[in-house]
This record gives structure tokens, sequence and C-alpha cells, in this order.
């Protein structure tokens, strides 16, 4: 299955971004890099929340580290580790725009970090819905090389 990255596709939680195929890019260097800024700011004022996911308890069991060091990672995203987003929830209880992103962390195979904003909630927050390795390669448009 190929995935377009377009503003207002809807995708679920189980394949968003893990296409073997991303066929364009429609979201600008800017709009990742604004996502990021907000995203971290939110981090560090503590308006944060993990979904708890059997993969993501997992994924942080085997690395040996901590759920705030899930955040640690998330603060360490840059615009070259774009994979997808913005794209629509597909799941109406809770409206926003989905973003991947994906990381290694030391020598660690490929992460799949999945990012959500609730702009709803008073301050804003931010939520992570997975952060498990990634079953598939994932494709960085924004990456050299």
């Amino acid at each position: 299955m190929k995935l377009a990255s377009t503003p207002g596709s809807v995708l679920s939680y189980d394949n968003i971004g893990e296409s073997e195929s991303v066929v364009s890019c429609d979201t600008s260097r800017q709009q990742v890099q604004s996502f990021l800024q907000r995203a971290k700011y939110l981090v560090e004022i503590g308006q944060r929340y993990i979904q708890q996911r059997e993969a993501t308890r997992r994924t942080v069991a085997h690395l040996t580290i901590t759920y705030s060091h899930v955040w640690d990672v998330v603060l360490g995203l840059s615009v070259d580790d774009y994979v997808s987003g913005p794209q629509e929830d597909d799941n109406p209880r809770f409206p926003g725009s989905i973003w991947v992103f994906g990381v290694c962390i030391e020598d660690s195979p490929e992460i799949y970090l999945k990012l959500k904003m609730d702009e709803e909630a008073p301050q804003g927050l931010l939520v992570c819905l997975s952060f498990h390795f990634s079953d598939r390669q994932m494709r960085y448009p924004y990456r050299c090389g």
C-alpha cells in the first residue's frame, strides 16, 4: 500500500507513516519546524502524555530507558527525523493531526514515533501515541543521503 503524505488524509493508528513508500511530501520544512517548536515547548512545560500501549512498554523495556527518556528523544527531534504528517486522526473522539518521526537510539533499530497535539487542552498537550521499533523501513523526505 502506498500512502501520500497529504494534509487532510485519514490514516489509522496502525498504518500511518509505516508505508513502504511515501509518494509525496506536501509538508514544508517550516511546517515541520513549527510543529517541533510547539511540541518541544509543551514537553518542557510538562504538558505531555504517553499513551500506554504494549508496543511502547516493550520498546522502553528493551532499550532499558524510562518514559522520561522518551521525552528526551522528542526534545532531540529535528526536521531530518520527519516521516509524515500532518494526517487527520481517524478517531472522531480525539480531533487533531498526527505527525510521525523516526529515530535511532545508539545502536537500536529504527524507532517509530507518532505524536499528536491536543490543542483543546487549556495550555495544549503533546501526546505520544506510539514509541516502538518500526516494523518497516521509514522514508525521511528531508534527510540527505
